[in-house]
């Protein structure tokens, strides 16, 4: 009955999902999912059981394993063969495994139908397709950039190396769009690591910065008031991001943080030991 064929593209620019990876997704590009879609009306009508003056509507629904926010596209009646169907989803409620669902149901209903078993009720689904592809890992990785301190106004810019920015502090929102890596491109061991990712000395920056990261992650953790570890964070949020450095310590927010408090050197080093450890 219905004929599809999905579209993407970033920022504007047709994009190809590999291996149903959006490989070339970054966590400021927002993505806009398009299903062409080809449909005779009077068959459907006809299979359906509807009346001749009933009408259909296409409508999108995307949802992000990395955020809760679901975004629809604007309902558009059906058209009697070739029509597309667009969606721009904002980056901001992006992450994750993107799942996108085309949805046909009925519109407007007939006064008088063909079938007893017509749909009669406004938003009767008729049909549903999905579409889903990867934009990151399991991980919940987050945006690292390079970024000029002198332009962020910072004292002293050719001497720091990074800085972790929380942009936001909900917990229910996207860890790829709260939290932000800034290398600093005024530092020359910077540059050389930004240019040079595979070098040895890279890699071995690229381990400070990821304990560096971790601890900063657990004192952020520590420090918000409504993280609780018994509330189910969707996977790739905050919240979940930060319950997951938590449990590289203990137990509980509270066993941790009473830890932390007596001693936190000795945390940060248990910390060290976790994480080198998941590492090999």
């Amino acid at each position: 009955m219905v004929a599809i064929n999905w579209q993407y593209s970033i920022n504007g620019q047709m994009v190809h999902p590999t291996d149903e990876v959006l490989a070339d997704w970054n966590y400021y590009a927002d993505v806009t999912v398009s299903a062409s879609v080809s449909l005779s009306i009077s068959d459907a009508k006809e299979k359906l059981g509807l009346g001749p003056y009933a009408r259909v509507c296409w409508v999108l629904i995307a949802r992000s394993t990395g955020t809760p926010v679901i975004t629809r596209s604007v309902p558009r009646v059906a058209v009697n063969g070739a029509q597309e169907i667009p969606l721009r989803i904002p980056a901001s409620s992006l992450g994750g495994t993107l799942s996108v669902e085309l949805v046909l149901s009925l519109f407007e209903p007939a006064s008088a139908n063909t079938s007893p078993f017509a749909p009669t009720e406004v938003g009767h689904v008729i049909y549903t397709s999905t579409t889903k592809v990867r934009l990151e890992g399991n991980s919940g990785q987050v945006a690292i950039l390079p970024t000029s301190f002198k332009d962020q106004g910072l004292s002293n810019p050719s001497s720091g190396l990074w800085w972790l920015r929380m942009m936001s502090q909900d917990l229910d929102g996207s860890a790829s769009g709260s939290i932000w890596v800034w290398l600093n491109t005024d530092n020359p061991v910077m540059n050389a690591l930004i240019e040079k990712t595979a070098s040895e000395t890279s890699l071995l920056w690229l381990k400070f910065l990821k304990l560096d990261f971790t601890r900063q992650l657990l004192r952020e953790a520590l420090q918000n008031p409504d993280l609780d570890q018994n509330t189910d964070y969707l996977e790739g949020s905050l919240g979940a991001l930060l319950i997951s450095v938590v449990k590289l310590i203990g137990p509980s927010v509270e066993a941790v943080k009473s830890k932390y408090l007596e001693d936190p050197g000795r945390v940060e080093a248990e910390l060290q030991g976790a994480i080198e450890g998941a590492s090999q």
